[in-house]
């Protein structure tokens, strides 16, 4: 963020799933699969595919009564819960944040690293709700929200937009991929967001060894028909960010008058 808008408020939201324990996790619960951290204001996450939701410029003050009135997700469609999105909304939602310090771990949104079909569908509906939920009980309707991922970070990035597009001013997924949406109810805004022509930044590296070609084209092709698209590719640049990349997503921010343009 530091590179990107500096100016910009942001939160940073672990994902559910460890793949390796911070360091207090280790030396209190041993070696436990289940415990998951909320990370905000300053805090950095390690996790390769953490999503970042940055809001506009303006103060801000967020008591829950002053949130929006309520998640797109609130009442989940019951054709939307496999046995693994019931367990991301149990990590989600039964308490399992802790305080992050120490040493950082590794965790992630998804099962697998690109998991496939109805399974994808169901991991980016139970990710996407919980983010829309936190959005709603801890930020102000009347803020900008512009949701940040790399990777599978992205695909919740943009995955926002499919559940609850009326709540995100643009979204920003840097080699990022998208869910099918083919399983009823996991992307229930898809039949209407292109009416609202919402900004987007996809970006991915030309020597991308993790998601393949047919998926990054696929995700533009997607975008490209549902959101008002800015696109690139880069040479030499595998699954990474770098800073002509970065440069680009300034730009594009001052140009969507989403940053103060002071960077």
């Amino acid at each position: 963020m530091r590179l990107i808008a500096p100016y910009n408020d942001y939160v940073a939201l672990r994902g559910p799933l460890t793949l390796a324990p911070a360091q207090e996790e280790r030396e209190v619960g041993g070696d436990s699969g289940s415990t998951s951290t909320r990370q905000a204001g300053g805090a950095e996450s390690a996790a390769e595919e953490a999503s970042a939701v940055a809001a506009d410029t303006s103060s801000a003050e967020s008591p829950a009564e002053e949130a929006s009135a309520g998640s797109a997700c609130t009442s989940s469609d019951a054709k939307a819960q496999s046995p693994q999105a019931r367990a991301n909304h149990t990590v989600w939602h039964t308490g399992g944040w802790t305080a992050a310090t120490g040493e950082p771990g590794n965790y992630a949104w998804l099962h697998g690293a690109m998991p496939v079909g109805e399974d994808r569908d169901y991991d980016a509906y139970a990710a996407a709700c919980a983010v829309d939920d936190w959005v709603s009980a801890n930020i102000p309707a009347d803020r900008d929200i512009v949701p940040l991922g790399f990777s599978q970070g992205g695909l919740v990035a943009v995955h926002l937009l499919r559940i609850n597009p009326e709540r995100y001013r643009a979204v920003i997924s840097l080699s990022g991929f998208n869910a099918p949406g083919q399983v009823p109810g996991t992307a229930p805004a898809d039949d209407r967001l292109a009416d609202y022509d919402i900004p987007v930044f996809y970006t991915y590296g030309k020597n991308d060894g993790v998601v393949p070609k047919y998926e990054l084209f696929a995700t533009a092709a997607w975008l490209e028909e549902h959101t008002w698209l800015k696109t690139k590719s880069y040479h030499g640049l595998d699954h990474n960010v770098s800073l002509e990349e970065f440069a680009d997503l300034r730009q594009w921010l001052l140009d969507n008058d989403i940053t103060s343009g002071v960077l």
